[in-house]
């Protein structure tokens, strides 16, 4: 009984792990793209290459899947941080999340 108590609170703190390493992994996403725009390095509406160009440094699914990941409406119910303006056109909903 002990053994199964000590395995199964190994497991919920290695999901707590990485719960809170994709969700400071995506606040990272998210806080470069909006560092970008303030700078002017990237210009809205803007493509997934654009994110690419102009926020190096993260692996290729990020950029594959993130902003229609986050986009207004999504049926992942992810939280929206994008608006779709046209086909691969994205633009940050306004006003800026997470005290950015």
């Amino acid at each position: 009984m002990g053994y199964e108590k000590l395995i199964f609170q190994d497991l919920t703190l290695l999901g707590l792990f990485w719960a809170e390493r994709s969700l400071s992994m995506g606040h990272k996403v998210y806080e470069a793209i909006v560092k970008a725009i303030r700078a002017g390095k990237l210009v809205e509406p803007f493509s997934k290459k654009d994110f690419e160009t102009c926020c190096p440094g993260f692996r290729i699914g990020t950029y594959n899947a993130f902003l229609y990941k986050h986009r207004q409406g999504n049926r992942g119910r992810k939280s929206e941080l994008f608006e779709l303006v046209s086909p691969g056109q994205f633009r940050c909903l306004r006003p800026f999340k997470y005290g950015l």
